[in-house]
């Protein structure tokens, strides 16, 4: 319990000493991932999935029999370095249709700029049907996973009015590429949200033509205020985060040494 309190602690204190890098370089992607999503480039591939890649490493570690500091080798698995299995080249807007309201709520509170179409329109789109699944034996966080494995195709298809387009020209293109792509370790085809079998077309399109969709903001027909925008107060709300997390770390350390101490 100490060593992660002191390890959060450092976190937060290297945070704050470098605060104006780390407000940079978010804000550099953040300009970044606007700007790709701008326009499709068939060089430019969002990773859908990914492998976790072996490595070894040699740490320096307290021997608490002789109280010396000791060099021992370990193998561990970097999600830093993570080799990718599947990629996609990024779209520049995924649709849904008008009925996937609890889809679309979903995303707003992450972030999400959301629009609806004004006028039926007929799109070419890749679209996915399910080539295969695995469908997990217990709930995990409330839902039975299904694991797919789709093919893409492109076609024409019709899109009535006010279907819901995700433009991926926004600051959250990520959290969408990973909620709506179907393969993806947190998709919401994985969670059972939008539920799907093999043989079944996704709900879900990819709009890859650089000509921009027109439609309208659907935050500007809602009233009573806009939803809180988590995107951009990522660095805040992760800061926030951990602080709490030290402090309910810290009290439980008390608590336990206070009981400990009554005990004896």
């Amino acid at each position: 319990m100490h060593s992660h309190v002191a390890a959060i602690e450092s976190f937060l204190r290297t945070t704050v000493e470098n605060k104006e890098e780390v407000k940079s370089i978010v804000a550099h992607e953040r300009e970044e991932l606007v700007r790709k999503g701008e326009s499709t480039d068939d060089n430019d591939t969002i990773i859908i999935t990914s492998t976790l890649k072996e490595l070894e490493k040699s740490l320096e570690v307290l021997d608490i029999a002789t109280g010396e500091v000791v060099e021992v080798p370990t193998t561990y698995l970097s999600a830093t370095h993570a080799e990718p299995t599947l990629e996609r080249i990024r779209p520049n807007a995924y649709l849904l249709p008008p009925a996937y309201h609890h889809v679309v709520e979903k995303l707003e509170i992450h972030g999400v700029e959301v629009k609806r179409l004004n006028e039926p329109q007929e799109l070419s789109v890749e679209s996915y049907t399910v080539t295969d699944q695995q469908i997990g034996d217990k709930v995990e966080e409330g839902h039975i996973i299904n694991k797919v494995e789709t093919e893409i195709s492109e076609e024409k298809r019709y899109f009535p009015e006010g279907s819901y387009v995700f433009e991926m020209n926004q600051t959250s293109a990520n959290i969408i590429a990973l909620a709506l792509e179907p393969e993806s370790e947190d998709s919401y085809v994985t969670f059972n949200i939008i539920p799907v079998n093999v043989g079944d077309e996704v709900p879900v399109y990819r709009y890859m033509s650089n000509e921009r969709l027109g439609g309208e903001s659907i935050k500007e027909e809602k009233e009573g205020g806009e939803l809180p925008n988590t995107s951009t107060n990522y660095v805040q709300n992760t800061l926030w985060g951990m602080f709490l997390l030290v402090v309910s770390s810290s009290l439980l350390l008390i608590l336990k040494t206070r009981r400990k101490e009554q005990k004896e």
